[in-house]
């Protein structure tokens, strides 16, 4: 993800990757999705200092409302972000992600979002492949094939005028897809990246007040020192 998205924002902005210490390996559930908040939360504190920005490598935005709440710079969710962009390209959106399963979490993002009107079409397939690691930079052929396969199924069959691929793991397919598809494809760490650069170049004030102000004075246990020194 950290390749894909530093790529597609060039000179533009420089990336620096983190990743949760614990947690799931593979976000696919309510359950997991909460565990993958709570690391988020603390990656946000531990690593935002000195940073514009702050961008979710995650495809269910885990933490998004809780670290725009903690942290003082903007924050941008890779599913949040691509379903605002794909508004931004046609009237009907269609999301292809990886297991049925995740279809509700992302249908409940959406509602969330107050643009589940404009989603058209959603399809969640098996492809256990996606989830082996690359040889190389370049995307797994047969992976490509298949999803290409689904997502001009669901382009047809919905009407669909843009395609949002939904997933870490599908980070950079984008341009392996794209060509055989007659409109537009949104990866969403792409666009995500995008958004954190607009949004880090704007410095935005901080919320000092609102639903969003940052808690103070707050007692955790457990947590790392960044988090709890935050919330007290």
């Amino acid at each position: 993800m950290l390749r894909v998205a530093q790529a597609a924002v060039g000179s533009a902005a420089t990336l620096v990757g983190v990743t949760a210490p614990h947690g799931p390996a593979v976000v696919g559930s309510r359950t997991e999705n909460t565990l993958a908040a709570s690391a988020a939360l603390e990656l946000g504190a531990a690593h935002a200092e000195g940073c514009d920005a702050m961008l979710l490598g995650i495809s269910t935005d885990a933490g998004l409302e809780p670290l725009r709440e903690l942290l003082d710079i903007p924050v941008v969710g890779m599913l949040e972000a691509a379903l605002l962009t794909a508004c931004q390209l046609g009237g009907r959106i269609g999301l292809l992600t990886l297991g049925e399963r995740m279809l509700p979490l992302y249908q409940e993002q959406a509602r969330r979002m107050g643009i589940a009107g404009r989603m058209a079409g959603w399809a969640g397939i098996e492809l256990p492949a996606a989830f082996t690691p690359q040889s190389g930079d370049a995307p797994e052929p047969a992976v490509a094939d298949a999803l290409a396969e689904h997502a001009a199924r669901l382009v047809q069959d919905q009407c669909l005028d843009v395609l949002v691929l939904s997933g870490a793991v599908l980070a950079g397919y984008r341009p392996a897809v794209q060509p055989r598809l007659p409109v537009p494809v949104i990866d969403g760490i792409e666009a995500a990246a995008w958004q954190a650069v607009a949004l880090g170049a704007q410095k935005p004030a901080a919320h000092r007040a609102g639903s969003y102000a940052p808690p103070h004075g707050r007692r955790v246990t457990g947590t790392g020192a960044p988090l709890a020194r935050r919330l007290a």
